[in-house]
């Protein structure tokens, strides 16, 4: 009859049972002499321990005889086993579960060829207490399941994106606070098709954590390509049933943006043409910028070319006049291509070609940095107009409305010099220079 005993490691912290067990039976095999079982172990059943006893050899008709009590796991029930035999000659269920006081108690059956009990006394249930760790897994505040496959954000298991050429620290902590023994911790392995985007540290194994206590070590996350990389952590340790606890982790590498564009702006000129202007504040293998336009925001076509400067970290100014726009609305769009063949697109921006450039003229010009001077231009919105001194500082500005065809300004006390006259109206800009002498 095949057998399931588990034998386990305890701290015993009290008997109250007795040590012997005395068994007299059988007789037709060992003859009327009583046996002497002894306390030699344990079985522990889902978390209830029983002890296991056994008796010396005994000669007997088959040489010698030696028995055991012990709790089977599997028929959920005590026997009185013939080792040399490996026979169950009694057993006793029906008062057996979970606690038997005493083997007095209850019906023993007879199992095999053996007949009655003669005598059987003693106590099999000991008062042991089974101390073992009990290990959780814990990421951002939140337990992480034994063998999870789903990464979240939540537990800390799925680290974003993350851009090529960095990386992404997250923080696991090993949990043995309802453990009643330390947790061995041997050893912490990463596996699966991306395990090499993975590293683990922050602890020194292997390692040992205290009933009660935790300890924490980090997962690095540093993708070699771009796209989503998958791996799984596994914590080795001597817990009983989760000895291997594993779960699932996740990140997405990422492109470094080649070229930061900071602006994007058109202007019209009073002649029609159309100008668009950028700017980047870095580039990064850059090869250029197709511009492209449209008439209607959905279909596009080339229509110039403009080589980037491959790598700088500074300030870069761009413009481009469109000098045959169509009439209407005009959209533009910009594709920046790396030298790798690799791009991305702007935003759409748009104008009316009819917006053309507002003329305006500047009486007297050279003026006196104290007097007056008259401005005039043709009627329409609502038009800013801004002086601008030589290093770009804002010296005025006033607004004139859109049925106003000439302004007057007192201007305020100005040095000799040149100054820069700024006529916004709608989304046109026009420019003039005007003296103070």
């Amino acid at each position: 009859m095949k057998k399931i005993l588990t034998v386990i490691s305890l701290f015993v912290l009290c008997f109250s049972a007795s040590a012997q067990i005395s068994y007299d039976g059988c007789t037709a095999v060992a003859g009327p002499s009583p046996y002497t079982l002894n306390l030699s172990g344990t079985t522990n059943d889902g978390g209830i321990i029983r002890n296991t006893y056994t008796s010396n050899p005994v000669p007997c008709s088959q040489g010698n005889c030696t028995y055991n009590i012990t709790w089977d796991i599997s028929n959920q029930r005590w026997e009185l086993i013939l080792v040399e035999l490996n026979t169950v000659i009694h057993h006793n269920s029906a008062a057996s579960i979970p606690n038997p006081p005493d083997l007095t108690l209850g019906t023993w059956v007879n199992f095999s060829s053996c007949t009655g009990i003669t005598t059987l006394s003693g106590d099999v249930q000991s008062s042991v207490t089974l101390t073992s760790p009990e290990i959780d897994l814990i990421g951002g505040g939140n337990s992480i399941l034994d063998g999870d496959v789903t990464p979240s954000t939540t537990d800390d298991t799925n680290f974003g994106n993350v851009e090529s050429g960095n990386n992404d620290i997250h923080i696991f902590t090993i949990d043995n606070s309802a453990g009643t023994a330390a947790l061995f911790v041997p050893s912490i392995t990463i596996s699966g098709s991306n395990a090499g985007d993975f590293s683990v540290g922050g602890i020194s194994l292997p390692t040992s954590i205290a009933a009660g206590g935790m300890n924490t070590f980090s997962v690095t996350f540093t993708p070699s390509e771009v796209g989503i990389r998958n791996a799984t952590i596994t914590v080795n340790s001597d817990d009983a049933n989760e000895a291997a606890y594993d779960y699932a982790v996740r990140g997405t590498g990422t492109t470094i943006l080649p070229v930061e564009l900071t602006s994007f702006n058109l202007e019209i000129t009073k002649s029609g043409i159309i100008i668009l202007r950028w700017s980047t504040a870095l580039e990064i293998n850059n090869e250029g910028f197709e511009i492209q336009h449209s008439r209607d925001g959905e279909s596009w076509e080339m229509i110039d070319w403009i080589t980037g400067v491959d790598n700088t970290f500074e300030v870069r100014n761009y413009s481009y006049n469109h000098e045959q726009p169509a009439t209407g609305t005009n959209y533009y769009r910009l594709k920046q291509i790396d030298l790798n063949g690799e791009f991305e697109y702007s935003k759409v921006i748009s104008i009316d070609a009819s917006e053309k450039e507002n003329t305006f003229r500047i009486a007297p010009n050279p003026a006196s940095g104290s007097g007056t001077i008259a401005l005039s231009f043709e009627e329409s919105s609502t038009k800013t107009i801004t002086i601008y001194n030589s290093l770009g500082a804002k010296v005025y500005q006033t607004i004139a409305e859109e049925d106003q065809s000439n302004i007057e300004i007192n201007l305020p006390s100005l040095s000799q010099g040149i100054y820069i006259a700024e006529l916004i109206s709608g989304r046109s800009r026009t420019t003039k220079r005007m003296f103070i002498k």
